[in-house]
């Protein structure tokens, strides 16, 4: 994994446990469907579900750190 890919991994699970601690905030109006907390929300849950920001790519780098170590 790529430093990159890691990064970007890091800040969509960051950026989404923002918005859901926002969105918990907000209190009963979030959840109306004109709530702008709601859409970010929803947003921002669709986004993490891109093939490039899953945390499955962290088993990736898991495995290739400890070949890596196990090597040298």
């Amino acid at each position: 994994m790529t430093e990159g890919t890691q990064a970007a991994v890091w800040i969509t699970n960051a950026c989404l446990r923002v918005a859901e601690m926002c969105f918990a905030l907000g209190g009963g109006s979030a959840v109306y469907e004109d709530s702008m907390l709601q859409r970010r929300l929803r947003d921002l849950h669709v986004a993490a579900q891109h093939a490039m920001v899953q945390q499955r790519h962290y088993i990736d780098a898991g495995k290739l750190f400890i070949s890596m170590t196990s090597d040298g």
